[in-house]
């Protein structure tokens, strides 16, 4: 049935994409927004089936990537280099690759509406994966854009108890003025996954003979897993609006002897960005008997109901003075102010402590982990921009915590582009680098569940990365290499607990 619908709906797609007869009269083109005040950067409108078949599998997301093994499924780049850093809300981390974020977002403009349409499907009845992917974007004039998205996907697994299904939906516009500019954005995701906890003896795998009476072979399904009724579903959404308001001059140009216009040439502008993030995290056991596979059981022995939930509200206020609005001005400069409230509400820590235990041999914090929290957070910053150029482009964005558990928090990220001719092709050498003295999210300090319980205090954690790119487009040939060093690095441990390495970690990456 499922299959069915989703056919249906490709050939009506592509009945209403093969009548759209008008020309394009000039080529689309798509940008995305580069943070806190909106600059764009040009992005590719990509309508190629090159590779398209490794849009089902891992390699999809890095050539190096741990997973379950399904789509959708959570996962981690081995790729260190690739990763994106720790968020707010590490549920949403492990589920990085499939969800949309600020980084990957596009916004399209098209003389004639452009729809992008993918579905491919994989597997028998009971390994079925499928995924139904479409972008929209349609012009209401030269100003106005509007854009819509669906992602689908479902996947059983190749063993018992991994099914995903994930349903990821967006809303977009952006409208580009001479004085007024918006650019905004509604992701929402709704990602369920059941967890098995793997397979309960490796030798199913290694030499199911020993569990067979001397049989070789056995299907996956029928390999027995640790959990039966178990599953993750991580909920959420992200609302982003950038509004800029340009101040200038108009400015005539002669066209011919009989023919002027008007030009309008902005100086600076004033800028607001709002960005509201939520997400839901919820874990559900009900088999009772299943509560071995974990080392503790703190809140009920009868199964599993955990909920975690944030939300954070940002808004970011911000000058600029444009780039090249005359000779003297060939850079563009930006000061802005950032105020964040991040708020949580976890599961109730209902363990009774006892004083007279000694904490060092106590299985759970001595401290009470509140059910809510919420932070109040202040920075202050400024962007240093070259957009344009033939020889050289920059960019450079700082800021600085103030307020709350940000206070001392430095961030400085930056990159540097030239290009050149070699041999009859253009060739493109970036420079980057990226410091960062950044507070522990919360969720690493304090966090609640029936099985996993941690009270921390981590110190910040400090990081250097530097390196550098040269790709020439014509040959598809690129190389990549930087290294980076870290300090009170966060990571979890083989027992699933968050820990903090007091030295420093250095990283080397070249590709």
């Amino acid at each position: 049935m499922k299959k069915t619908i989703f056919i249906t709906g490709l050939v009506v797609a592509a009945i209403a994409v093969m009548q759209a007869k008008d020309p394009v009269i000039a080529p689309s083109y798509a940008w995305k927004m580069l943070p806190p005040l909106g600059l764009r950067e040009p992005s590719t409108v990509d309508t190629t089936l090159y590779n398209y078949a490794q849009e089902s599998v891992p390699s999809a997301v890095s050539s190096a990537y741990a997973t379950t093994g399904n789509l959708g499924a959570a996962g981690q780049n081995m790729i260190f280099f690739d990763r994106e850093p720790m968020g707010e809300f590490f549920f949403k981390d492990a589920l990085y690759a499939w969800l949309p974020s600020l980084s990957t977002h596009k916004f399209y403009n098209t003389r004639i509406p452009m729809t992008l349409l993918s579905y491919n499907t994989g597997g028998g009845k009971e390994n079925v994966q499928d995924r139904l992917k479409t972008t929209f974007s349609g012009n209401v004039n030269k100003k106005a854009q509007i854009g819509a998205m669906i992602d689908y996907i479902y996947s059983k697994g190749s063993y018992d108890y991994q099914a995903t299904k994930d349903l990821i939906w967006g809303l977009s516009g952006s409208y580009m003025g001479d004085r007024y500019e918006m650019q905004a954005f509604l992701n929402h995701w709704n990602m369920l996954g059941q967890e098995n906890g793997g397979i309960t003896d490796d030798l199913y795998i290694t030499d199911p003979a020993q569990l067979q009476a001397g049989q070789n072979k056995i299907e996956p399904k029928a390999i027995p897993t640790n959990l039966t009724g178990a599953f993750n579903r991580v909920v959420g959404a992200q609302f982003y609006v950038n509004n800029a308001y340009k101040v200038g001059f108009w400015k005539e140009e002669e066209i011919d002897d009989s023919t002027t216009v008007e030009t309008f040439v902005p100086v600076s502008s004033f800028i607001w960005t709002l960005d509201y993030k939520s997400g839901r995290h919820t874990f559900k056991n009900k088999v009772a008997s299943e509560r071995d596979y974990w080392e503790n059981t703190y809140l009920n022995l009868d199964g599993t109901d955990d909920h975690t939930k944030y939300w954070s509200l940002t808004n970011t206020l911000g000058v600029s003075l444009l780039e090249e609005f005359n000779k003297f001005a060939k850079f563009g400069a930006a000061a802005f102010v950032t105020h964040e409230i991040r708020s949580y509400t976890q599961t109730t820590d209902t363990i009774d402590r006892l004083p007279s235990l000694p904490e060092g041999l106590s299985p759970y914090p001595v401290n009470k982990v509140p059910e809510s929290a919420k932070q109040n957070l202040l920075w202050v910053g400024g962007q240093l921009t070259k957009q344009h150029g033939s020889l050289l482009t920059y960019e450079a964005t700082a800021r600085f915590g103030l307020i709350g558990d940000v206070v001392g928090d430095l961030d400085i990220d930056g990159s540097v582009s030239t290009r050149f001719k070699l041999l009859g092709d253009s060739v493109t050498i970036t420079g980057y680098g990226r410091f960062r003295n950044e507070a522990a999210p919360y969720l690493m300090n304090h966090y609640v569940s029936n099985h996993f319980i941690w009270d921390n205090d981590f110190g910040k954690t400090r990081s250097f990365r530097v390196g550098g790119r040269l790709s020439i487009p014509h040959t598809g040939t690129f190389l990549t290499a930087g290294v980076e060093n870290i300090q009170n690095y966060i990571y979890f441990n083989k027992n699933c607990m968050p820990v903090q390495h007091g030295g420093s970690v250095q990283i080397f990456s070249a590709t």
